[in-house]
């Protein structure tokens, strides 16, 4: 099973010695266009339930920083639309470490989802997951969402 990876889930903190430094220089990712993802050719949606996630024994090293990185396997529930795979795996940080006397900003995922969590995801063109904030949802996939818990 293919280890994916999303940009829906961006959390950004600031690090800066002198001044603040404007926490908006790491924008989430926009919130999404349904008009042009609920259509007979759009990608795949789904409903599914998380049921590990497990921390990556490997941390991930950049020049300025030290990532450690967990694996949250999702189960789908329900297909949406499209052929939604019945297994996805999301990778995000845990925890992220400064290295040196770096005081740039810092933009990564963080693993945002616990087991047990349902979510609605969508499949991008390159195979990667989206995972929807509950407030992005379309309304008529909340009681559908919610006739699992």
């Amino acid at each position: 099973m293919p280890q994916m990876k999303t940009g829906a889930l961006i959390i950004a903190f600031a690090l800066a010695t002198l001044g603040a430094v404007p926490a908006h220089a790491c924008l989430p990712e926009p919130p999404p266009l349904w008009t042009s993802i609920l259509r007979a050719d759009g990608p795949a949606l789904f409903i599914g339930r998380v049921t590990t996630v497990e921390p990556l024994a490997e941390v991930r090293r950049t020049a300025t920083l030290e990532i450690s990185e967990s694996k949250a396997t999702i189960e789908r529930l329900e297909t949406i639309q499209g052929q939604a795979k019945s297994i996805y795996t999301l990778t995000a940080a845990e925890s992220v470490r400064r290295l040196g006397d770096y005081t740039g900003m810092i933009c990564v995922d963080f693993q945002r989802v616990k087991v047990g969590d349902l979510v609605f995801g969508m499949e991008r063109p390159n195979g990667a997951v989206r995972l929807f904030e509950p407030q992005q949802i379309p309304p008529e996939f909340t009681s559908r969402i919610e006739a699992y818990h």
